[in-house]
């Protein structure tokens, strides 16, 4: 920034989306939140956000409050009297999903945490999370707002399951039925109301190391040079 000829700024935002070298920052061997705002993931799509944004269930630590979250306006069709079907869950009229784009694909999603912290009388009676591993066709315009995966590309990853309000939902995850890595995730509430954030732990997809002796060449050429540098395994000096 550059002042002519002087004086005082209030703020500077930069928007865009953040892009991890996760090769070089993350242990291969570690579950991190690749939902999280700060890692790259980025909302792709909702259906209501009424009273909060998409965007506050993937932000850095926890919710302060309901103003913090994502929540949906109420649904106006709901019946006068609730019942039960078969699976012990409300049958409802409706629902309402927010769709995200992981910060980078995931080899594997070991848990996910659905939050409801401050949602007491608007939590939602249950919730599915649903994954797809999508790539999206190239944009014409670098700027523009990620697409969403279309529904056929959706795959179960935790069936509607009841929430209780207030509380931190832990779910581990078994498997995916994907074939490729997940790129993609999708939170679904019955019938509506508000959630506070949403993680998504896992393992990055990344190359695997180089093996073999296109890897051990460079080692080898490195120890070399070390070994000559330090006089250990240099070559004698011929006597005169």
């Amino acid at each position: 920034v550059n002042y002519f000829p002087d004086g005082g700024v209030a703020r500077l935002r930069v928007y865009g989306r953040v892009i991890k070298d996760w090769t070089r920052e993350h242990d291969s061997s570690a579950n991190v939140d690749l939902l999280a705002l700060e890692n790259g993931g980025v909302p792709v799509a909702v259906t209501n956000s009424h009273y909060g944004t998409p965007f506050n269930l993937i932000r850095f630590g926890d919710a302060e409050g309901m103003y913090d979250g994502w929540e949906t306006a109420r649904n106006p069709n709901r019946p006068p009297v609730f019942e039960r079907g078969p699976d012990g869950l409300l049958v409802l009229p409706g629902h309402e999903s927010c769709a995200f784009a992981l910060g980078h694909p995931a080899a594997s999603i070991a848990q996910v945490h659905i939050d409801t912290s401050h949602f007491k009388g608007n939590c939602p009676e249950s919730a599915r999370v649903e994954a797809a591993s999508w790539t999206s066709p190239p944009a014409s315009d670098p700027g523009a707002k990620p697409p969403s995966p279309p529904d056929s590309a959706w795959s179960p990853l935790i069936p509607r399951t009841r929430l209780t309000p207030h509380t931190r939902h832990d779910f581990p995850v078994a498997s995916t039925a994907l074939t490729g890595p997940v790129t993609h995730l999708r939170l679904t509430i019955f019938p509506d109301g508000g959630v506070a954030r949403l993680r998504a732990f896992g393992r990055p997809a990344l190359p695997a190391p180089a093996t073999g002796t296109a890897a051990a060449a460079p080692a080898a050429a490195a120890t070399k040079r070390k070994t000559n540098a330090d006089g250990d395994s240099a070559t004698p000096a011929k006597r005169r």
